[in-house]
């Protein structure tokens, strides 16, 4: 699939819900732990820190989400597949590969309200 034909607004909503659900677990965790050294950081700062380490890259298959080195989901983009549609959301086994068990959403038609910062669960 052709780089340009990828719907990046779909992409781009993916990762600001990964970074939003880490923005908000990064504040909890500097309250909890009572950290004085980052008391000026504030939820914006967060989630503005995890959006310039992540990014993605468009596949034949998949569009791969990466964040400081590692994969952590895939958006399926090929419409051929005999298994998921176009848009479902998946785990990452590895670098390389999505798991193929079953889909975590559909970034299309079921978003999910929130995805986790550490990646599609």
């Amino acid at each position: 699939m052709k780089e340009q034909e990828v719907n990046r607004e779909i992409i781009e909503d993916v990762l600001n819900k990964m970074a939003s659900d880490y923005a908000t677990w990064a504040q909890r965790a500097q309250e909890i732990a009572q950290y004085k050294h980052n008391e000026n950081k504030v939820w914006a700062h967060w989630y503005d820190e995890y959006k310039v380490k992540a990014t993605f890259k468009v596949g034949r298959n998949y569009v791969k989400l990466i964040h400081d080195g590692s994969a952590i989901g895939f958006i399926v983009v090929s419409k051929k597949d005999k298994v998921f549609e176009y848009g479902d959301l998946l785990k990452s086994a590895s670098w390389s590969a999505p798991a193929r068990n079953y889909p975590r959403g559909n970034a299309l038609t079921n978003m999910p309200k929130s995805i986790q910062w550490t990646g599609i669960q």
